[in-house]
């Protein structure tokens, strides 16, 4: 009974510590990564319409989907971001996903 209590303690504060990691960066991404920020990710990413497969084997990411998907590199970036604070504040909340799902 302790030990499941401390596994789900453990598990609950690391979901807290993703929402402060995801939600700190949401906020970072548009001056680090956007059009006019330090280094300007739509440039280094190649977008393609196109599925290529050997492209992702070769380079696995995916942001090269973004462009097939209609948004930018920097927007797909945010979209992501946002996933995972859901995902991280579902987790620390709802004890039923904290397990093998979330993790």
């Amino acid at each position: 009974m302790v030990v499941k209590r401390i596994s789900e303690l453990t598990l609950q504060g690391a979901s807290l510590i993703f929402f402060a990691a995801f939600s700190s960066l949401y906020f970072q991404i548009p001056g680090l990564y956007g059009p006019n920020g330090l280094l300007p990710v739509d440039e280094l990413i190649p977008q393609s319409t196109q599925l290529d497969l050997g492209n992702f084997w070769a380079n696995p990411n995916l942001f090269i989907f973004s462009k097939r998907l209609g948004f930018s590199v920097c927007e797909f970036m945010e979209i992501l971001t946002l996933f995972g604070i859901f995902l991280s504040a579902a987790m620390a909340l709802l004890k039923n996903i904290r397990g093998t799902f979330g993790f």
